[in-house]
């Protein structure tokens, strides 16, 4: 396989090509995947790839994008969320799927509202496991 990126240095689109499918080719495949590359070669010749941090964004409804390690922060300043997942369906509307500690106070996502204009928020509780751990599926259909 075969990595070119869209710029020289810095955050750009990847771009692949794998070598190994001789009859179809897929050149300069674009999965929307991005990275960060550094000015200063590995050592071979070529620029050293820093991260991959990948698409996973959010949208404002004004059309900025969020990256998914921004969008972290926001839950900094809350106590008590041991974990959590951002849904976005809609360009106004987000979803997070939080996991709670004990004592978690839930006005104290009241500030996130706040500092989000724009965007209808939805937060839903996942429950734990006597064990302390989430279910990762939940099936709510009866068996015939």
């Amino acid at each position: 396989m075969v990595m070119v990126f869209a710029v020289e240095e810095g955050e750009g689109q990847i771009l692949a090509t794998g070598l190994y499918i001789y009859a179809v080719p897929s050149t300069r495949c674009a999965a929307g995947d991005e990275g960060f590359l550094l000015g200063e070669p590995c050592g071979r010749g070529y620029p050293l790839l820093k991260k991959i941090p990948g698409r996973q964004m959010l949208i404002t409804p004004e059309g900025k994008h969020i990256h998914r390690e921004s969008g972290t922060h926001i839950f900094w300043e809350i106590s008590r969320v041991a974990e959590f997942q951002a849904t976005q369906e809609k360009i106004d509307h987000l979803i997070f799927n939080t996991i709670s500690k004990e004592g978690f106070d839930e006005e104290q996502l009241d500030r996130i509202a706040k500092r989000s204009p724009g965007w209808d928020i939805e937060f839903k509780y996942v429950d734990l496991t006597r064990a302390g751990k989430h279910k990762s599926i939940i099936n709510g259909v009866s068996h015939a």
